[in-house]
């Protein structure tokens, strides 16, 4: 079976920053469902909905900011 999820929202906490990165955590919603690995890509679940607290921790590079870690918790079940 396939995933197949989107971003529905996302809010942003207070931002850590330390000296070799800075720890971004978030509160995000997402919709999602199972699909079919056959021709058509059938749903075969959902949709369903999930939260997650995650804490991304980001890096400055020489090509910008980039995200060089995330912890995720599930807020509750996820199907």
């Amino acid at each position: 079976r396939l995933l197949d999820q989107s971003l529905t929202s996302i809010t942003f906490g207070k931002q850590t920053v330390e000296s070799t990165h800075t720890l971004v955590p978030t509160k995000e919603q997402w919709a999602y469902s199972y699909r079919s690995i056959d021709v058509g890509n059938k749903v075969i679940g959902g949709p369903y909905s999930a939260t997650y607290n995650a804490t991304y921790t980001v890096v400055k590079t020489a090509k910008g900011w980039v995200v060089d870690s995330v912890d995720a918790k599930a807020v509750g079940a996820v199907k």
